[in-house]
């Protein structure tokens, strides 16, 4: 929802002073410290790979006084390719929640 909210124009691909440069692939990343990945590293990997995305995942342990509870379903995550601002947005704006497996309404 933030990222809606936040780069509406961005998402929508416009830009009122420099509409060339929002229709120009250009390298971009996005670092996210800490978000649900309840499919863990393959997953993310499987969303954002074919997507042409170089991808960096961080597990977090649950707590690390307590290994025997397992993984965490958060992980850090970086994401970097040659495209243009609204594609990267609009696969963060979708992907995300599915990473979650969340109902998201």
């Amino acid at each position: 929802m933030a990222i809606g909210r936040l780069f509406t124009t961005a998402l929508n691909g416009k830009s009122k002073e420099r509409q060339q440069l929002a229709e120009t692939a250009i390298p971009l990343s996005a670092r996210l410290p800490v978000i649900a990945a309840r499919g863990g590293e393959e997953l993310v990997c499987r969303f954002f790979e074919p997507l042409g995305y170089a991808v960096s995942v961080k597990h977090h342990e649950l707590d690390s006084k307590f290994p025997e509870w397992g993984p965490s379903p958060y992980v850090s995550l970086e994401i970097a390719a040659t495209t243009t601002l609204q594609n990267l947005l609009t696969h963060l704006y979708v992907l995300i929640p599915v990473l979650d497996n969340e109902k998201h309404y």
